[in-house]
């Protein structure tokens, strides 16, 4: 589990370094969605299975973001806080405490 979760965080992470080095923030902004949507397709054989609808979900958000442009954070803003909440109670509600 902790590869298959590390491999593309690392690999995203060090492509966004990147970007944010050449000045490309909005790239690194998208690319930190998708890489971490990846990530968790990657851990959902690992984990519940819904995991994978939201790394599906997280890597087209930032499929997305690549195409606004300016609007990249505020699918970054989505993606890890209005998602994760959602997410959240999704799960609670579903599984219980």
């Amino acid at each position: 589990l902790l590869i298959s979760f590390t491999t593309p965080l690392v690999i995203g992470g060090l492509a966004c370094s990147y970007f944010l080095y050449t000045g490309q923030v909005n790239e690194a902004i998208a690319l930190s969605l998708v890489f971490y949507g990846m990530a968790l397709i990657d851990i959902s054989k690992y984990t519940l299975k819904e995991i994978r609808g939201l790394g599906l979900v997280q890597s087209a958000l930032g499929l997305l973001a690549l195409g606004v442009g300016d609007y990249a954070l505020l699918c970054w803003i989505v993606g890890f806080g209005i998602l994760h909440i959602g997410y959240g109670i999704f799960i609670q509600r579903t599984y219980g405490s």
